[in-house]
C-alpha cells in the first residue's frame, strides 16, 4: 500500500494569526510534515504619499514600504480604523484594502465589505503551544535546507512495499522519487512572496 505521504499533497503551508496590540505575528509553518511556530517580530516600515483614491467606495491613501525583498504599494482607508491588511501587511493608519509588489506578482485586494452577527470560527488547528518555536533567522535557514532536500524529514521512515503494479520497492527508493518529485515541483515555485526567503 502506498503511504499517504506519497501523494502530491506533500507541500509546504502556512497559517498566520494576528492579535490586536500584539508586536509579533505567530505564524505557524509546516514544511514538508513537520510544523513550527514563527514568532515574527519584523515592523514594516511604510511611507504615507500624498495620493488619494477610491476602492468600493472607500477613500484610500497610497503608501509604499519594502518588505520580503520586494517593493510593495498599498492602499489603505481611515474610514475602516484597523491597522491591519493582508498576509503580513499591517501598521497603516486603517485598514489596508489594496496591495501589490512594484511589479504586480503578486496582489491582494478587498472584495467586499458586510455586516454579520455571527461569530467568525477559525479552522481547528494544531495548538500553537504544541508547535516548535523558531526565530526568524531559523526560519530561514530551516526554509532554505527544506528547499534543498524537501523529503529529508522522511528518510528512512518509509518501509519497503509493492507500488501500484505490484513491484516490490525499497523504502529508499520510494524516499528518492518523492525527494525528486517534490525537487521539481519546488524548482517551478520561484516566485514566492518573500523572494529574499530564496537568497
Amino acid at each position: 500500500m502506498i503511504p499517504p505521504y506519497t501523494q502530491s499533497e506533500y507541500i509546504s503551508t502556512y497559517r498566520i494569526l494576528k492579535y490586536p496590540n500584539e508586536k509579533t505575528l505567530d505564524h505557524k509553518f509546516t514544511l514538508g510534515v513537520t510544523s513550527y511556530l514563527l514568532k515574527d517580530d519584523r515592523k514594516i516600515n511604510w511611507k504615507l504619499e500624498s495620493e488619494f483614491a477610491e476602492i468600493l467606495g472607500y477613500k484610500v491613501q497610497k503608501a509604499t514600504t519594502t518588505f520580503g525583498g520586494r517593493k510593495w504599494i498599498a492602499y489603505f482607508t481611515k474610514d475602516i480604523p484597523f491597522p491591519d491588511g493582508p498576509y503580513k501587511f499591517r501598521g497603516l493608519p486603517g485598514l489596508i484594502v489594496k496591495v501589490a509588489d512594484e511589479n504586480d506578482q503578486h496582489a491582494f485586494e478587498l472584495i467586499g465589505v458586510k455586516n454579520s452577527t455571527e461569530n467568525l470560527v477559525y479552522p481547528s488547528s494544531v495548538s500553537l503551544k504544541d508547535l516548535p518555536s523558531v526565530d526568524y533567522n531559523l526560519f530561514k535557514k530551516k526554509f532554505k535546507e527544506y528547499r534543498g532536500n524537501p523529503a529529508a524529514d522522511l528518510m528512512g521512515s518509509i518501509p519497503d512495499q509493492p507500488d501500484r503494479n505490484g513491484n516490490m520497492k525499497t523504502g529508499t527508493e520510494i524516499w528518492l522519487e518523492i525527494s525528486k518529485r517534490e525537487k521539481d515541483k519546488l524548482k517551478k515555485d520561484n516566485n514566492i512572496l518573500e523572494i529574499d526567503l530564496l537568497r
